[in-house]
C-alpha cells in the first residue's frame, strides 16, 4: 500500500489490492455489532453507525452458529466476539419459553454443515484446475494470476454446495 501511495509501484495488482482493502475498511463499521441489550420481550442490537434495531422474541425463526434468522432479516453473529454467549442466551430463552421452540426451524445449522462440507471438495477441485492452467497459461505478468484460484473456486463451491444440499433434501 505504501508503494502505491508513494507512486513507486502503480501496478494493477497493487491498485486492486488497495481498493479491496479500502472497501473492507469502509464496510467494517456497518457490519460490527456494538452491543445487544435483552429485555423481557425483545432484544435490541446496537451497531456503530446504524441506529438500534429492536427484535421481538417472537420474530426469531432460527438460531445457528454463524447467524440468527428473524422474520425481518438475518443477524450475522460470525464476526461477533461474544457470538457464543449470544447463542447461549438465546438457547436459554428457548428453554425458558420466552422463544417458542416450535418457531425454530433448525435449517441454519444444516446449511452451515453443508457449506463446511462443500469447502474441501471445492478447494481440491479448484486447486487441481488452477495447477493445470498454471502450466498452460502464462501468468507471470497477469492480474489473473492472483485471482485465478478464486475464479475456479467460487463457481465450483456453488455447484458442490447445491449438489450436497439437493442430496440432503432428496435422499
Amino acid at each position: 500500500m505504501w508503494q502505491l501511495l508513494s507512486g513507486k509501484d502503480t501496478s494493477p495488482e497493487n491498485i486492486f489490492g488497495a481498493g479491496f482493502f479500502g472497501l473492507m475498511l469502509a464496510l467494517m463499521p456497518f457490519v460490527f455489532v456494538k452491543r445487544i441489550v435483552f429485555n423481557a420481550t425483545s432484544f435490541s442490537i446496537e451497531r456503530y453507525l446504524w441506529p438500534a434495531k429492536t427484535i421481538e422474541y417472537s420474530e426469531v425463526i432460527d438460531i445457528g452458529t454463524t447467524m440468527i434468522r428473524t422474520r425481518n432479516g438475518n443477524l450475522v453473529i460470525q464476526s461477533m466476539r461474544n457470538g457464543d454467549e449470544l447463542r447461549k442466551i438465546l438457547t436459554d430463552l428457548v428453554e425458558q419459553g420466552k422463544i417458542n421452540r416450535y418457531q425454530i426451524e433448525n435449517k441454519v445449522i444444516a446449511q452451515e454443515v453443508i457449506s463446511k462440507k462443500a469447502l474441501l471438495p471445492a478447494g481440491i477441485i479448484s486447486f487441481l484446475l488452477w495447477t493445470i492452467t498454471f502450466f498452460v497459461w502464462p501468468y507471470e505478468e497477469s492480474l489473473f494470476r492472483d485471482l485465478s484460484l478464486l475464479v475456479f473456486f467460487i463457481p465450483i463451491y456453488i455447484v458442490v454446495y447445491r449438489f450436497l444440499r439437493n442430496r440432503t433434501e432428496n435422499p
